[in-house]
């Protein structure tokens, strides 16, 4: 029975939150061990509160220097481990895994350096990625169970963001992407916030500093009909508005999966993926929308710079029509599900 189990995950904001039920099953399996997790600074803050986690060891890979690699090497082999668990697949994470002297180092086959495990198991690609990262736990004894996500908001933290909402129903939309041509275009989303406000809905963008630009050509092109938050809040408060929404509509990002934790009815729109890759919403009311048809559709795991084929079908197909109906009748759901 390891006494102490370190997850190391130090990828997209996303696949933080979408780590958090392996969190949970380790803790099912060894309810009295320390268990940390080394992640990115993004990841740091939304992990915060976690009633799982003893520790968060941040490494901020992006821009860490030298000596910050040293430091978190060091850190991770004076804790002792007995598990090391790495859903995120770098050599960095290999090399971190191996060092940390573990005698049980677990992580898929398809990981960079595969040598420096001791337990590998295939990455199951015909699941959700939660499930993907959960299956980790196998080999110490872990079961298929509940791969959906969680995360741990203060009370206040709810008020705040129900203060800046006010008492209007609230549209949340996440137009941003990490990469470009999984961004809906900015008009578009900046329109159907304009038509939710227009049925007295609070329409609010959201989104990380670099998402900003194109949270400010969606608020141009809707009229100023939406609060801007993009780029204005901590991811904690980002959180927390999305958990005090009655909607997320998004393209296929982390707000997604934030909204998943707290059951919010989620639009996901997908365009150079598809939901078969693994990364549909988990929300009870979750929706996946894409251009059907396309050969080339998908063109990629992450989506891209720009359009392999120059045409960007797959998001430019999709109208603000469609995605309003779809939207709307989420929401009608909701509304049915809360009166019965």
């Amino acid at each position: 029975m390891p006494e102490r189990i370190l997850v190391i995950q130090t990828a997209f904001l996303g696949d933080v939150v979408l780590t958090t039920p392996l969190f949970r099953e380790l803790k099912r399996l060894f309810p009295a061990a320390e268990l940390d997790c080394l992640v990115a600074p993004r990841g740091a803050d939304i992990l915060e509160g976690l009633p799982e986690l003893n520790r968060i060891i941040v490494h901020n890979k992006r821009r860490g220097s030298l000596k910050d690699v040293r430091r978190v090497l060091g850190v991770v082999r004076r804790n002792g481990y007995e598990l090391v668990i790495s859903p995120h697949r770098s050599p960095r994470s290999a090399i971190i895994a191996w060092w940390s002297g573990a005698p049980k180092r677990v992580g898929y086959e398809e990981n960079a350096l595969p040598f420096l495990y001791t337990d590998l198991i295939r990455r199951p690609m015909e699941t959700h990625e939660a499930a993907r990262i959960s299956a980790l736990s196998q080999p110490v004894g872990g079961v298929k169970g509940n791969i959906k996500p969680h995360l741990a908001l203060t009370d206040a933290e709810l008020a705040a963001a129900k203060n800046l909402l006010g008492d209007r129903p609230t549209a949340a939309f996440a137009p941003g992407s990490a990469w470009p041509t999984k961004r809906w275009p900015a008009e578009r989303f900046g329109e159907l916030a304009a038509r939710f406000a227009a049925e007295g809905y609070r329409a609010v963008l959201l989104g990380s500093p670099g998402d900003r630009e194109v949270a400010e050509q969606a608020f141009d092109a809707g009229g100023a009909t939406a609060v801007n938050l993009a780029g204005r809040t901590t991811v904690r408060e980002m959180a927390a508005v999305i958990a005090c929404a009655d909607i997320l509509v998004a393209n296929d990002s982390a707000p997604v999966h934030v909204a998943a934790a707290f059951d919010i009815p989620t639009v996901a729109l997908f365009g150079p993926t598809v939901p078969e890759m693994g990364f549909r919403p988990l929300s009870e009311r979750g929706l996946s929308l894409g251009a059907e048809g396309l050969e080339c559709r998908p063109c990629g795991l992450h989506g891209g710079a720009e359009c392999p084929e120059g045409h960007f079908a797959c998001l430019l197909g999709m109208d603000v029509d469609s995605v309003w109906r779809a939207s709307f009748g989420l929401l009608k759901e909701k509304m049915v599900a809360d009166l019965s």
